[in-house]
């Protein structure tokens, strides 16, 4: 499937190609373009199933995004496709997040399809918590993320009754543990996160020369964590782990805790691209069509985009 270029990808290529008179605007080849009338199937590879999510082979949910805004007039639904491999291995991590991902992607927008039905998200997800605060300032080297970070949130403190950075968003299936492991990523991170009122803000965060349209989909997938956690479907395992968290409120996880999951007081999710320039394909008609969904209003969720 890798670098196959056939007529509905350069039909595709060259339509997204007009919307911007540059030839510098590419589709990834590691995907299988096909239009069906207006429905387009989009295959992944199996790289692609289990690749970082950042990277433009497994980013189906941004370039979905992508094309239908830009395309609109040739694309009404987008169908996302794939093989079960037949030996995952070590990538077994990876397809379980994929197929988190495509579930919840399909859930989110009545014009994504899913042309796979071979999906088993387990009953009893748990998440990680902070075990320790997270890493000073000091710490991170000079124009690191990690320094951005530390910046940002020392900067925007008196915007928020609390803002933190490095919040664990780890899934596990029944408890944490290694070998209970339900996704790659027990050190994944949200970047920043803050609480306000009813509402918890989260960003995804990126250096100046650090542009994915991947980010797209790294941001879905943590926001999609929290709304599950808010909702009862993604649970805390009660443990030691839990209660030293709380106890001593590493990287401000009591906060969290107390209003989001005791007491219910945290109503709205805010989601955050923050950076100083973004992928020239993200604009502010990408984030109106990402925030197009019965699915986000009901859950009172939404993005947005701040430049640093």
């Amino acid at each position: 499937m890798s670098n196959e270029r056939n007529d509905d990808f350069m039909t595709l290529r060259e339509a997204l190609r007009d919307k911007f008179s540059s030839h510098r605007v590419n589709l990834p080849t590691s995907y299988r373009y096909k239009l069906a009338g207006k429905d387009l199937v989009l295959k992944l590879s199996e790289n692609g199933l289990i690749g970082n999510m950042q990277d433009n082979s497994s980013a189906f949910e941004s370039w979905s995004i992508i094309l239908r805004h830009y395309l609109g007039d040739i694309i009404s639904t987008v169908t996302i496709d794939w093989d079960v491999p037949s030996n995952l291995g070590k990538g077994k991590l990876n397809y379980n997040r994929f197929l988190y991902r495509a579930k919840k992607f399909a859930d989110t927008y009545v014009w994504v399809k899913l042309g796979n039905n071979d999906i088993n998200i387990p009953r009893h997800l748990v998440c990680n918590c902070p075990n320790g605060p997270a890493s000073d300032i000091d710490k991170h080297k000079q124009g690191s993320e990690g320094e951005l970070e530390c910046q940002y949130v020392k900067s925007h403190h008196s915007d928020y009754e609390r803002i933190d950075h490095q919040f664990p968003v780890g899934i596990f299936n029944n408890f944490v543990s290694n070998n209970n492991r339900f996704a790659t990523g027990g050190k994944s991170s949200i970047d920043i996160w803050g609480i306000k009122g009813d509402t918890f803000s989260l960003f995804e965060l990126k250096r100046p020369d650090n542009k994915p349209l991947g980010i797209l989909s790294e941001i879905m997938f943590y926001t999609n964590i929290i709304n599950d956690l808010l909702s009862n479907r993604i649970k805390y395992e009660e443990c030691d782990k839990l209660n030293n968290a709380i106890k001593h409120n590493y990287r401000s996880f009591s906060t969290f805790y107390k209003k989001a999951i005791v007491s219910h007081e945290i109503k709205r999710i805010h989601s955050i691209l923050l950076a100083s320039d973004f992928h020239p394909l993200i604009n502010d008609g990408v984030i109106e069509l990402i925030n197009d969904s019965d699915f986000l209003r009901k859950s009172n969720v939404n993005y947005s985009i701040e430049r640093l």
